[in-house]
């Protein structure tokens, strides 16, 4: 079936959107000449308007935008004396019907002119700029009635958007779907993942690949094993080795290496490690062997140094160049952070600066690295905090170890929980059951087995009456109340009420949401996909929002 929508017009060289009659890009500048021929943007063979499907690759077209010539139209001009514009002439040969039709041209636009000026004078000019402003954000939009028209095509199970895109499921297949519901990858797959710079490891046929956004198979499915792309490289395994391929596909680390892939990024300051025949080494991203493999054990790179075992189980470190600047006679070290890495000798832990020296001696039960200046350290069964010359700046007096998070830490005290800064103040006194990190400025906390929040001078913000909760995250956070589900906002009120049987964390604008066995989306405002669908489903929701 033909797509009725009307053809767009988009600039060649940055891609806006352009308004019909335009004479220059709005974004960039560039002259907006004749259209080009509208070609397939998966094979680009030529298309006609309207098609639907390519005659060639016989893949979905839906929509062929016209392309704008990035050259102007020629014409003949002349010079205008009073201001140096150039302006237009019409050739002497131009037929008498085609000055006609100008004239006819003109008439038309200056009648419609003063219609819309005579109809549209006493508008408000935001509304227009609302409308402008729409076009520019026009990909950040999302369509719940596009959305609900497609889940009945799919499986019950769908994904959450990462790049404008999320997976989708049908007869136990996996494609994808942009945020107005349309499938812009077909689901031919038997697994997937998320788009990550750009591209979604994909699996067929027991084999690992990557696609684009447009479906395009960027590698063809031939690995054993794939992962995201991390900083233009992600790896890959074969034959039980593995390598990393660029995002053009290029195999630029061949699968030559015995490393188990970890979550996480591979590369640290431009080198990964590496395990071949057992022993560890590291590569850069040419895939060059910079620090041959001949170490037990290695870990990351991190500020200059990394830390490696040798011989008898001992750990020391090695700059970039392979070089031991700190000999191995360390049964446990860390990486370094902020100058220091914690180093444990004769099972006690303590901190080494990058010459080797001992700034912190090996005292403690166990110590963490610094973080603004500040590291955690364990004595006799309880937690405080040190600075860098080793003086106890938070004593050793709590019963967690705890991190801080926007400059408070929380800490527990005779099996109560509260908050303390980094000068070892309790600037949120020990009363609550339990207590979280904050984020975004608030903590949850929960007292007499319910949930609420609190803000960073104590004030309980949100009251405890919620049997469950989530930390905020894009200004909304899930509270569960009476088995169900919903979101609040910062002031504590339930912009989402509580009637999803599960729900996830907002995501790009939109969170999943599960009602009556069936899941959908919402956004911040509690709009969903559940009030487009003329079945039970939108019955429920819409009795339990009355309530």
């Amino acid at each position: 079936m033909r797509s009725n929508k009307s053809i767009m017009a988009y600039c060649v060289k940055c891609g806006t959107q352009l308004k019909e009659g335009a004479k220059f890009c709005p974004k960039c500048g560039t002259p907006c000449g004749g259209f080009q021929e509208p070609k397939c943007p998966h094979c680009g063979s030529p298309l006609n308007e309207g098609d639907a499907f390519c005659t060639e690759c016989g893949k979905r077209v839906d929509e062929v935008p016209k392309v704008i010539s990035s050259e102007p139209a020629k014409t003949v001009s002349s010079h205008c004396k009073s201001n140096g514009v150039d302006y237009p002439v019409i050739s002497e040969k131009t037929s008498a019907s085609k000055s006609l039709l100008l004239l006819f041209l003109v008439l038309a636009i200056a009648v419609g002119g003063w219609y819309v000026w005579n109809n549209h004078k006493n508008d408000n000019p935001l509304e227009h700029q609302k409308t402008d402003d729409s076009i520019e954000n026009q990909e950040n939009d999302y369509s719940l009635e596009g959305l609900a028209k497609a889940f009945p095509n799919y499986d019950s199970t769908i994904g959450l958007f990462y790049e404008g895109l999320a997976w989708v499921r049908k007869y136990g297949k996996y494609g994808f779907i942009d945020k107005t519901g349309k499938e812009v990858i077909p689901c031919i797959y038997d697994n997937c993942g998320n788009f990550q710079e750009g591209l979604a490891w994909v699996q067929k046929d027991g084999k690992w690949g990557y696609i684009d956004k447009t479906g395009k198979e960027i590698l063809p499915c031939i690995y054993d094993r794939a992962d995201d792309f991390y900083e233009g490289l992600a790896y890959v395994g074969k034959d039980e080795k593995y390598g990393f391929v660029d995002k053009t596909g290029k195999e630029v680390i061949p699968c030559i290496y015995d490393f188990q892939p970890t979550d996480g990024p591979l590369f640290h300051e431009g080198l990964a490690g590496v395990v071949k025949d057992g022993k560890c080494g590291y590569i850069d991203k040419t895939g060059k062997e910079v620090i041959p493999c001949i170490y037990d054990e290695a870990g990351d790179f991190q500020e200059g140094l990394s830390s490696v075992m040798l011989k008898e189980n001992k750990f020391g470190f090695i700059d970039k160049t392979g070089k031991v600047v700190i000999p191995c006679i360390y049964d446990v070290s860390d990486n370094f952070q902020e100058g220091l890495a914690s180093v444990k000798k004769d099972r006690k832990w303590g901190f080494i600066d990058k010459t080797g020296k001992e700034v912190i001696p090996c005292i403690y039960d166990a110590a963490a690295a610094f973080d603004e200046g500040l590291a955690k350290v364990e004595k006799d069964g309880k937690w405080g905090y040190i600075d860098k010359t080793g003086k106890e700046v938070i004593p050793c007096i709590y019963g967690n170890p705890f991190d801080f998070y926007e400059g408070l830490a929380w800490v527990r005290k005779d099996g109560k929980c509260g908050y303390i800064d980094k000068t070892g103040k309790v600037v949120i006194p020990c009363i609550y059951d339990v207590s979280d990190n904050f984020q975004e400025g608030l903590a949850w906390v929960i007292k007499g087995e319910k949930y609420g929040f609190i803000d960073k001078t104590g004030k309980e913000v949100i009251p405890c009456i919620y049997d469950d909760c989530y930390r905020f995250n894009e200004g909304l956070a899930m509270v569960k109340k009476g088995g169900k589900r919903g979101f609040i906002d910062k002031t504590g009120k339930e912009v989402i009420p509580c009637i999803y049987d599960d729900v996830y964390d907002f995501h790009e604008g939109l969170a999943m949401v599960k009602i009556d066995g069936k899941w959908g989306y919402i956004d911040k405002k509690g709009n969903s996909t559940f009030d487009y669908y003329d079945n039970n489903v939108k019955q429920v929701a819409k009795g339990k929002r009355e309530k």
